[in-house]
């Protein structure tokens, strides 16, 4: 039995150099840090993507704000016990500063990626923390009142909720075309 196997290896191993020569060959970057923070933020929360779906602008015109799509900040491995460097003491909280450029000079509503001139129109998106009150448990997209989370040991999760509203009060005024945008967040702890 030994031998039979032994043989085909060997037949195999003779194959292989004449298959693969003529094989491509690329390369793997693997990223990442190591850091002394009390929590690490999962894979999946470095890069989110909220697709917040297709709206008729006439619609929107109507509703002045469209249905909110949830989506989370994941903190995995908490020890409250450990102190990010630069403080001392065991920690309680995570607080999330956010920032983005403003629609309409308005801190709580997030103005569309340009699109050469073809983006969405009298629109931005908005995030609320409360999916039932999207009108004040709103973020901030200037960094100046961060959100804060009750921390507890493992893993902690903070729940939001995004959606498009118009920042114009005539009917009609929202305009169709691509609907994109960016936020960045900071997630502190103390």
């Amino acid at each position: 039995m030994k031998k039979h196997a032994l043989n085909i290896a060997l037949a195999s191993a003779l194959i292989l150099p004449a298959a693969f020569a003529n094989a491509s060959t690329g390369n793997i970057d693997f990223t990442g840090e190591v850091t002394t923070e009390t929590c690490s933020l999962e894979a999946d929360s470095a890069q989110i993507n909220v697709p917040l779906g297709s709206w008729a602008a006439h619609h929107i015109n109507t509703l002045d704000r469209t249905t909110a799509r949830k989506f989370q900040i994941k903190l995995t491995g908490c020890d409250l016990t450990v102190a990010p460097s630069g403080t001392t003491g065991p920690v309680s909280k995570a607080n999330f500063a956010f920032s983005g450029g403003v629609a309409d000079g308005n801190a709580k509503l997030l103005k569309l990626n340009s699109a050469g001139g073809f983006e969405a129109k009298n629109i931005g998106v908005g995030i609320s923390t409360n999916p039932t009150d999207l009108t004040t448990a709103r973020v901030q997209f200037d960094r100046q009142a961060p959100l804060s989370m009750d921390l507890v040991d493992g893993d902690n999760t903070m729940d939001l909720y995004a959606f498009y509203e118009k920042f114009v009060t005539t009917p009609g005024t929202v305009t169709a075309g691509p609907a994109n945008a960016q936020a960045t967040f900071e997630v502190t702890y103390n």
